[in-house]
């Protein structure tokens, strides 16, 4: 029979062959760091597992006990929940290429872990499979292989996919803004604007045109090697044609205007009208539709003795005029890119602006002319 003693020194050497033991299990299966994913089943029970997405929640220190008692008593419910909520949390990037490229990395992990499942393995890698001639630098003459756990999880991988997705929705959200803004601002304020309030400068711009015969109405006359127009009242013996105007005294020029331009023309008589349209104006009939300056796709000045009138679409708007003399000669500017338009009078002493217009140009601008009673309009040349 063991007295006292004996049954304590028993009793401690069954404890130490226990621990011992266990030592040596330890060490054979290789636990690594505690990750989720990376422990053997054996021993997942006895790790302190931690969920950096709950952590983060400012909530969770107040329903702390009450999760882990969940993911104590009820394992299954608790990851249904917390895969829940991980789906509950993405958000949507739009069709960009960043998206895409999540779209895809996700898919494909979802794959890989279908392929291990299938052959028995974890995160789609086999135990034996390596990573090949990896050399090193120093020792460019030994190869080396490197070695995959079977134990491989992508859910690190998974978190990491995730957070790149929200650090970029983040970085559009601040940033997108900004560029568009400096993009608008560029394509308002070019860096080489001409001084618009100098005739010489205006000049610099300065184009020639010529009127186009067949879309004069047949009242026009056209002379000076078309670049003169006159209504008298005499019908022309035009032919038929599909750009001809029929009804208002009006014609076009041959050139369509993109980029910068400038150009004036001298008119006579009791009332004309100067401006630009986009080629699809209409040409036949009375309506509102084919009469410059008073639709949506022209813009129109009209002249007569005393005052200046702009027009576009179904607005009117008479214009200050300087105190001295009305000079017949309008010269027109135009910025195509910038979607600016400027109409002055030109004097020998310079120009003087009449009016000035913003807005966004889809087609190329043709310089128009209508016509009263008893009127001629001449596309001036280059002083």
């Amino acid at each position: 029979m063991w007295d006292g003693s004996d049954g304590k020194m028993a009793a401690a050497m069954v404890q130490m062959s226990c621990l011992y033991r266990g030592m040596l299990a330890v060490r054979a299966t290789g636990i690594r760091t505690l990750i989720p994913g990376l422990i053997p089943a054996q021993f997942r029970a006895f790790s302190v597992r931690k969920e950096p997405e709950l952590e983060e929640n400012p909530y969770y220190n107040k329903y702390q006990d009450k999760i882990q008692k969940l993911r104590s008593s009820k394992p299954q419910e608790y990851k249904v929940r917390l895969e829940q909520r991980h789906e509950a949390k993405k958000e949507v990037l739009g069709h960009s290429k960043q998206a895409e490229f999540v779209r895809l990395m996700e898919q494909e992990l979802e794959q890989r872990d279908k392929m291990a499942v299938g052959d028995g393995t974890s995160g789609g890698f086999t135990k034996n499979k390596m990573c090949q001639s990896y050399h090193s630098p120093a020792s460019a003459g030994a190869p080396g292989s490197l070695t995959v756990s079977p134990n491989v999880s992508f859910g690190p991988v998974r978190r990491a996919v995730s957070d790149l997705k929200e650090q970029l929705q983040t970085l559009y959200h601040r940033e997108f803004p900004a560029i568009t803004s400096i993009k608008k601002a560029n394509m308002a304020i070019p860096a080489d604007v001409p001084d618009l309030d100098s005739r010489s400068s205006l000049l610099q711009n300065f184009v020639s045109l010529s009127l186009d015969p067949f879309t004069a109405h047949k009242e026009l006359s056209l002379t000076d090697g078309n670049r003169a127009v006159s209504r008298t009242g005499q019908l022309h013996s035009y032919r038929d044609h599909p750009d001809r105007f029929d009804s208002w005294g009006q014609v076009l020029c041959r050139e369509g205007l993109e980029g910068r331009s400038y150009w004036e023309a001298e008119w006579t008589g009791q009332q004309v009208g100067l401006g630009l349209t986009y080629e699809s104006i209409g040409r036949k009939g009375s309506s509102n539709d084919c009469r410059l300056g008073h639709n949506s796709f022209s813009w129109g000045l009209s002249c007569n003795a005393s005052s200046f009138t702009f027009c576009h679409g179904n607005e009117s708007q008479a214009l200050a005029t300087p105190s001295s003399s009305v000079s017949n000669r309008i010269g027109v500017f135009v910025d195509f890119e910038a979607g600016m338009i400027r109409f002055y009078m030109a004097t020998p002493r310079g120009v003087h602006l009449l009016h000035s217009l913003k807005t966004h140009f889809t087609q190329p601008l043709y310089p128009a002319v209508w016509l009263g009673a008893n009127s001629t309009v001449t596309f001036c040349a280059v002083d």
